[in-house]
């Protein structure tokens, strides 16, 4: 059977503490909420995750905002496509989130999250883009 290269040690750590956020979520819920009545108390048991689950989005939102940068990202160098339509580097992870390189039909390695760098072949990456008040900023 092939080994999941994500999780090799079989680890479910962050899995057992989200659902464990989730349970303390609806646990404290349910017992704001039990106040008003049984079934308000049952209300919290949904209510509470879902507070939690749109406030862990927002995070997630004013990361991207503030520090990754949104699709669409601006175009390669040599004008070709955007960034987030270009093919993964054969040599380097798959770029996920930020993280990774593209690589462009020009020849060029696209590397970012937050700056966007390009790279020719065995070269010093040289920054492009960067992402700030909202928007992709050519460098």
């Amino acid at each position: 059977m092939k080994e999941n290269k994500l999780n090799r040690k079989g680890s479910i750590k962050q899995e057992t503490f989200a659902i464990g956020l989730l349970i303390v979520a609806a646990f404290i819920g349910e017992v704001l909420l039990s106040r008003f009545g049984a079934n308000w108390g049952y209300a919290g048991i949904i209510i509470g995750p879902a507070i939690l689950l749109f406030f862990v989005h927002g995070i997630a939102w004013l990361e991207r905002e503030f520090f990754i940068g949104q699709e669409p990202l601006p175009k390669c160098k040599c004008g070709a496509k955007p960034i987030n339509e270009l093919k993964d580097a054969p040599d380097a992870k798959p770029y996920i989130a930020g993280n990774g390189k593209k690589l462009c039909k020009c020849g060029i390695y696209i590397i970012g999250r937050g700056i966007i760098q390009f790279q020719a072949k065995n070269s010093e990456p040289v920054d492009y883009a960067k992402w700030k008040k909202g928007k992709w900023e050519i460098v």
